[in-house]
């Protein structure tokens, strides 16, 4: 059920911000296939983590095909949300529809996920698992 509801309120977000951008050219939505899969950061690697008491371990960020996604911190759950891509920017929308955006990058060989917030305070970089 948390899903759906997850899944409904990112579709929402997606035709909000989708409808102005329906008579362009090119869509502005990206296709979520190169962002599926595991991405992992060491919070050592990151000092602004200590200010919330985590110096050490490693957070996972899942995001799945059908648009849903969670966060993990040393194999314990901490969120769960519906996310999408949009121009340059990741939005991922909690099920009480709270929505964070950061900016992105994907590197070249899409192994490594940026995300910085929109006032250039802070800088993630994820790096993908690979099988």
């Amino acid at each position: 059920m948390k899903n759906r509801i997850l899944s409904l309120v990112v579709a929402l977000v997606l035709v909000l911000c989708a409808i102005p951008c329906a008579f362009a050219e090119e869509s502005t939505v990206k296709d979520n296939a190169p962002f599926i899969g595991r991405w992992s950061l060491n919070v050592a690697d990151y000092p602004g983590f200590a200010e919330e008491g985590l110096t050490q371990g490693t957070i996972t960020m899942e995001l799945k095909e059908d648009g849903t996604g969670c966060t993990w911190y040393e194999g314990m759950m901490t969120s769960e949300y519906g996310y999408m891509f949009y121009m340059d920017y990741y939005v991922a929308v909690t099920a009480d529809g709270e929505a964070e955006s950061s900016r992105y990058t994907l590197s070249d060989d899409g192994l490594t996920l940026t995300l910085t917030d929109l006032e250039g305070e802070w800088e993630l970089a994820y790096q993908k698992e690979v099988a």
